[in-house]
């Protein structure tokens, strides 16, 4: 994830999978894609925040949040935003044996889009969902009551 400059501001962007002996085993970067026509040489991998196992687990909290003045290329952020250090730990991403992986998968990135565009092929950005306004609710007889009889 990403951590904010000077403050203890923490950005979850890569889910973190552990095996039994709580070392990492898989990273799962879900929530920024790489995409066409996206900001694909982005790197969002400068620390790795764990929750302590030895902790109480009343501290154990995964939340969403949305914060854009701390991370405004980040549609939300997850793990614990604030207040932190009493469970987890933020570890910079140089200290784990992947520290290089980010970069390399960039790299085939870029590599795969200059691919697609010396081949020609036509490539068009993803475009996010549409949420549909509410559909009209078509209002509802009342059981029972007779319908008033017309005048003559």
């Amino acid at each position: 994830g990403l951590k904010a400059p000077h403050l203890n501001i923490f950005c979850g962007n890569t889910m973190v999978q552990h095996d039994p002996q709580g070392d990492v085993a898989f990273l799962h970067r879900n929530i920024v894609k790489f995409l066409p026509e996206g900001n694909n040489t982005q790197k969002l991998w400068q620390v790795v925040q764990q929750y302590n196992m030895h902790q109480d687990l009343r501290f154990y909290e995964v939340r969403g949040d949305v914060d854009h003045r701390w991370f405004p290329s980040i549609r939300k952020c997850y793990g614990k935003r604030i207040n932190y250090l009493r469970a987890y730990s933020l570890t910079p991403i140089e200290d784990f044996p992947f520290a290089g992986l980010e970069d390399e998968i960039i790299g085939h990135v870029v590599e795969g889009e200059q691919i697609i565009k010396e081949a020609g092929w036509v490539t068009k950005a993803t475009e996010p969902p549409v949420t549909k306004p509410p559909r009209k609710q078509k209002k509802k007889k009342a059981k029972g009551r007779k319908k008033p009889e017309a005048k003559q």
